[in-house]
């Protein structure tokens, strides 16, 4: 059987479309292999690629990647005064499980959100099954903020580098922005 540069070429290819990560872990590792056994090959070359191919691959396995998906790290604490969502009330009011009240500056709450239940709400604003915690931020266009869970699908196509970075997996949003942008809030017109 002939293999031409080509055929190895598109099995390559092919390999990391289908495998993805583990591809390439198993191309760096046939490497170093390959180069570290071969006689012709002097001893600091044979040393350096084996080396090299270890190094690539531990800093694969602790989230420092040369290719493949980001890793995304967990930063929180994103808040500095969480409290955790309880309820809303018309017209722009956030109330948290402590009783204490945030009025969301700048928008008045549409119908379809008053409707939504605290965990519909939760996984709205949270993107995930976890509990929504908010602050009053009066930086903030609303005065508002709540803190998400961020959704990359591969964080590399987000942020294209060689060496793909740690990603955040949360962050804080202004919540009347993020209502308006989804139809769930008007934002007011000023006077």
């Amino acid at each position: 059987m002939k293999f031409t540069l080509t055929g190895i070429a598109c099995f390559i290819i092919a390999a990391l479309i289908g495998l993805g990560e583990l591809a390439w872990i198993i191309l760096v590792f046939i490497w170093g292999v390959r180069i570290a056994i071969d006689p012709s090959r002097g001893r600091i070359v044979r040393g350096a690629a084996a080396a090299a191919s270890i190094a690539i691959l531990t800093a694969h396995f602790a989230g420092y990647k040369f290719f493949g998906s980001a890793t995304i790290h967990d930063n929180r604490p994103v808040l500095d005064s969480a409290r955790q969502l309880a309820s809303i009330a018309a017209p722009n009011l956030i109330f948290a499980t402590d009783g204490s009240r945030i009025e969301v500056r700048g928008v008045t709450f549409t119908p379809a959100l008053l409707v939504l239940s605290t965990e519909e709400l939760n996984r709205f604003l949270s993107r995930s099954s976890e509990v929504t915690l908010i602050q009053a931020d009066p930086s903030s266009p609303s005065g508002s903020v709540f803190q998400g869970r961020n959704q990359y699908f591969c964080g590399n196509t987000f942020y294209p580098t060689f060496i793909p970075d740690r990603l955040p997996a949360y962050s804080k949003a202004d919540v009347g922005n993020y209502l308006a942008a989804y139809g769930l809030a008007t934002i007011d017109k000023p006077e």
